[in-house]
């Protein structure tokens, strides 16, 4: 997870694969909790130190579960 200052949230697919790279802003550092737009992604890992509500992190996922 990288945090970063581009402020413009996004997913996007990584080729045909199920991967995505993503840039989310953190709601709840509880709860893992990041915002991409209307969406709400959990993470099942916690978020590193450091990382504020309102940061953006940038990361890559394998594969996203809808819920």
């Amino acid at each position: 997870m990288l945090n970063t200052t581009q402020e413009t949230p996004y997913i996007k697919r990584k080729n045909n694969s199920l991967g995505y790279e993503i840039l989310a802003r953190v709601t709840n550092i509880e709860n893992n909790l990041l915002q991409v737009g209307d969406i709400l992604i959990e993470l099942d890992v916690n978020l590193p130190g450091g990382i504020k509500v309102n940061d953006c992190i940038e990361f890559n996922c394998g594969r996203l579960d809808i819920f």
